[in-house]
């Protein structure tokens, strides 16, 4: 089979949803759709210029930093959203937010990928998910095949993505892929939905210059199949700048050039900056935009002259070169756009058409099923977390062994107990704090993109943790129960069990609810223990409730410890007998000695700890679980909606 008759093929198979579109249904190759965008924008920008982009070109916006290349993107992608005025149109109609979101697909500057899955697996996950339900596993499979072959990844397929730079620091798994097979992926996941448009964000940054060149020969290659392609660009090499179709050049937020990339050189050269043969023109251009256009010589002599500027001289400088280049460039704009446009109207298309994607179910399956995969695949934090429930439950079970039943082990069971509650809630709270960081964001990008919602990422996440939860709840109360001797009988031990499986149930939530509140890490694990020490100080073990200041009597109320403490103490100490040895018995003014405590529930009155039966305290562990987790969704929620404009 012929590469066009595979592309046609693929295309026939997965272009279902853009059925209706003429412009499609006419052409079998994966888009035909162009945008038309003419934007007035206040600020940073002061006037861009842009005529048209078509089927099968490349548009490359280059200029300086700060020049709002990155800005312009997001606003013609429809990533950003605020005071802009001017219209984009596809083919011919107008087109909104939505719209352009449908038939368009959007690469970030840096790559946002989940590093514990193979590159087939997250073609897979994009496929399963972005892709209209109608088409079959063999069809979105044939599209994946076909991808891996075009951007070559097919060698890698298998291969874990990994992580780099600060996520890389917070994971085991190895580096995996390199920039530019990276780079290529973020490319191939976007083109699993067919998108007619591609925007990317600077895809060569932190790439040499080899992988560089691989990238924009993947993206000639996508525009010569019928896609528009944009994209942001600073400083190319003379073999990069080449392969582009057309050319948009800002400067400080002004169109200083817009055309064909094989005019530009003699557009500039017309207005006075013709550049030098042995000179890189992307070099030139940025030095012409800065207003520092002159020859090496040239330069050297001003030096000997003048030993420097000021900073505030410089920027003014550019930006008086900016204005003049932008003022020259409408002057001459009729002749530099001439032909630009279609000289036959593009077809219409149906910006309204139904995606028919994955519902709510198959948006958690595919979530659960990837964080089931990364937890074995990134074992670290699986591996830390079992190891340190046996480690601490085995030093504290030999601390606390076989504890009797005395005066003196009421102080001793009492805070064998707590500690066992404040060690699972550590374990819990700090769950969310190590790892959830990268998830946020790569889920806030997904979201925005149109994979899956809030709620199903949400619920994913919740339904792949909670069997680490069962396992270490169980770890630690079959190890540290009987090492300590606590109460013995089946239904007793149950009841233990289910406090410390809702004890770190209740604790992720809440910290799920601090990392939502507080996304930055550092930040959070600053402002963790002030979250935290009070619910442990007005738990009923540091502070009898009777000696609680009133104006801070409320805290014992909203302290998931508390209630969970309360639970296992009530558990343990009810109707329970107890006896004193020794110097444990205590003598009356008559010379009569007594025990102070011959049964538990003396104790449990004594320290005021009978607030609530058993059932009561567990029912409030379930409350603050349902509260504390619906409060991170409505974050998590309201940060991805921000996010998305």
């Amino acid at each position: 089979m012929s590469e066009q008759q595979r592309c046609a093929s693929v295309g026939r198979s997965y272009l279902v949803r853009f059925a209706s579109s003429p412009s499609l249904v006419v052409h079998p190759v994966p888009s035909r759709c162009a945008v038309y965008a003419k934007s007035v924008l206040t600020l940073p920008f002061h006037d861009v210029f842009v005529r048209s982009v078509e089927p099968g070109q490349m548009l490359a916006v280059m200029g300086p930093s700060g020049s709002g290349k990155t800005t312009l993107l997001n606003v013609l992608s429809a990533k950003l959203s605020g005071m802009f005025d001017g219209q984009v149109t596809l083919n011919g109609q107008m087109a909104d937010r939505l719209a352009i979101r449908r038939v368009a697909g959007f690469v970030p500057q840096e790559d946002i990928l989940f590093g514990s899955q193979t590159v087939r697996e997250s073609l897979h996950f994009y496929a399963d998910l972005k892709l209209p339900t109608t088409l079959t596993v063999d069809q979105k499979n044939e599209m994946i095949e076909y991808i891996l072959l075009e951007l070559g990844l097919k060698k890698v397929e298998h291969s874990l993505i990994g992580y780099v730079g600060a996520d890389a620091v917070a994971s085991a798994l190895p580096r995996g892929l390199s920039g530019g097979e990276r780079k290529r992926l973020s490319i191939a996941c976007q083109l699993i939905s067919n998108p007619s448009l591609l925007f990317l964000d600077e895809p060569t940054t932190g790439l040499d210059s080899y992988a560089s060149e691989s990238v924009i020969h993947t993206l000639n290659k996508l525009a010569m199949q019928g896609r528009t392609i944009i994209f942001t660009i600073h400083q190319p090499s003379v073999e990069v700048l080449q392969l582009f179709d057309r050319l948009l050049l800002l400067g400080r937020g002004q169109t200083v050039y817009f055309g064909s990339n094989a005019q530009m050189l003699d557009y500039f050269a017309s207005i006075g900056y013709k550049c030098p043969s042995w000179e890189n023109p992307a070099n030139y251009l940025m030095d012409t935009i800065h207003g520092d256009s002159q020859s090496y010589e040239q330069k050297l002599a001003e030096k000997a002259t003048e030993e420097g500027s000021a900073l505030e001289s410089m920027y003014d400088h550019a930006e008086e070169q900016a204005h003049k280049l932008a003022g020259l460039f409408k002057k001459r704009a009729p002749e530099t756009l001439e032909g630009a446009t279609s000289k036959t109207p593009p077809p219409p298309i149906d910006l309204s058409a139904d995606p028919h994607r994955s519902g709510f179910f198959k948006s958690l399956s595919c979530i659960v099923a990837r964080q089931f995969k990364h937890l074995f695949r990134e074992p670290a934090a699986l591996r830390a977390g079992i190891g340190q429930v046996l480690f601490i439950s085995l030093v504290m079970g030999l601390i606390y062994l076989r504890l009797g039943y005395t005066n003196t082990n009421m102080g001793d069971r009492t805070g064998a107990l707590f500690f066992a509650v404040v060690f699972m809630s550590f374990g819990g709270i700090l769950g969310p704090f190590f790892g959830f960081a990268t998830e946020r964001k790569i889920f806030l990008f997904q979201q925005q993109d149109g994979l899956y919602s809030t709620s199903a990422f949400y619920a994913g996440k919740i339904v792949a943790e909670m069997p680490m939860f069962f396992v270490t709840a169980t770890l630690w109360s079959v190890i540290f129960y009987w090492m300590c001797n606590f109460r013995p009988g089946a239904g007793h031990f149950f009841i233990f069990w289910i406090v410390i499986v809702l004890v770190v149930n209740v604790a992720y939530s809440y910290g799920m609810l601090i990392v939502n509140l507080i996304p930055n890490q550092q930040v959070a694990l600053q402002v963790f223990p002030v979250l935290f020490m009070p619910l442990m100080i007005f738990s009923g073990f540091y502070l009898n409730k009777d000696n609680t200041p009133v104006y801070f009597i409320w805290v014992q109320y909203i302290s998931f410890i508390k209630w969970s403490f309360q639970a296992i103490v009530l558990n343990e100490f009810t109707d329970v007998p107890f006896h004193c040895k020794g110097t444990e018995f205590r003598t009356l003014p008559n010379g009569v000695q007594y025990c102070p405590f011959t049964n538990g529930t003396q104790w449990l009155d004594f320290n005021h700890m009978r607030d609530f039966p058993i059932w009561g305290d567990i029912l409030i562990l379930i409350e603050f679980i349902i509260l504390f987790h619906l409060t991170a969704f409505v974050m998590l929620r309201r940060a991805a909606h921000s996010s998305s404009g």
